[in-house]
């Protein structure tokens, strides 16, 4: 079972943080119906910015360059397809913003007793020159089918209460280019399921006890 999140980034211009409201939101059916907006959290939409919070760990940011969606909590592949589904829309209704670029990011906390240690025994080791090395984050970089993919692991602090961890973060960057942006967005977006089983079985394989 996949314990990964996920936001979607895409990158832009000119996005218009005002115009960004709930109501827009939903007249131009971006959000879904079933997703309720949170009329407790510090919701805004100005010049500036809008970040608009939605009940069920749901966060759409929106800034002169760009659109930042969010799922806040463990994804299931229905969530995956609402994202993707967030994004595509916003594509469809703003077909005057010129996009650049299109991240799809996952993230997990992965229960780790001294995870500074477990990064330096597990991809480094030490020198008789050199000496122990130290290591509080590491980054790696793969190839996944032709798409950028970044991954890094660090130390993160605990919540009160909670066991130690560190953080995993993974990246797929995909530049967008060509007459059909809200095409390549829609065929970009589509893959994130496919995205998140590969980006779980990359992190199943490091955390492995051999790594493959």
């Amino acid at each position: 079972m996949r314990m990964l999140t996920a936001n979607v980034l895409l990158l832009g211009h000119p996005h218009v943080p005002g115009a960004v409201t709930p109501e827009f939101l939903r007249e131009r059916e971006i959000i879904p119906a079933a997703l309720e907006l949170d009329r407790e959290a510090p919701n805004v939409a100005d010049q500036a910015s809008a970040q608009l919070y939605f009940r069920g760990d749901w966060r759409v940011v929106v800034l002169p360059d760009r659109l930042h969606v969010f799922k806040d909590a463990t994804a299931s592949d229905a969530d995956l397809t609402i994202l993707a589904g967030i994004v595509s829309a916003y594509a469809q209704a703003l077909p005057g913003i010129h996009h650049s670029a299109i991240g799809t990011n996952f993230g997990a906390l992965v229960p780790q007793h001294l995870p500074a240690r477990w990064i330096r025994d597990r991809f480094l080791r030490s020198d008789e020159v050199l000496g122990e090395a130290v290591c509080t984050g590491l980054q790696l970089r793969y190839n996944a089918a032709g798409t950028p993919l970044n991954v890094s692991f660090r130390e993160t602090p605990s919540a009160p209460g909670s066991p130690p961890a560190m953080a995993f973060d993974a990246n797929m960057h995909r530049n967008l280019a060509g007459p059909d942006l809200v095409g390549a967005i829609a065929e970009c977006t589509a893959r994130i399921v496919s995205d998140a089983n590969y980006v779980d079985a990359l992190l199943s394989a490091l955390l492995a006890p051999e790594r493959v």
